[in-house]
């Protein structure tokens, strides 16, 4: 996911993959939105439309390290 070309099959068949992954996960979370993971957004702001973050990611690119938002889980 990390390629400096953009715009190679290889880097837009990953985007589209994660892209694929993200909506699957934001359904069965029953959420509304997923965080964007590109280098401005830095997985801290959220959308509503994949298409926001697949121009993202595409136009910007992927930040180098990912954080991982944890929820609050009640046993």
């Amino acid at each position: 996911m990390y390629l400096d070309n953009r715009t190679c099959e290889q880097y837009l068949s990953g985007v589209k993959s994660f892209i694929s992954a993200a909506e699957a996960d934001m359904l069965s979370q029953n959420k509304s939105s997923m965080f964007c993971p590109c280098c401005d957004c830095e997985n801290i702001k959220e959308y509503r439309n994949s298409m926001h973050i697949h121009t993202h990611l595409i136009i910007r690119g992927f930040i180098k390290k990912i954080h991982v938002h944890m929820l609050e889980q009640t046993w």
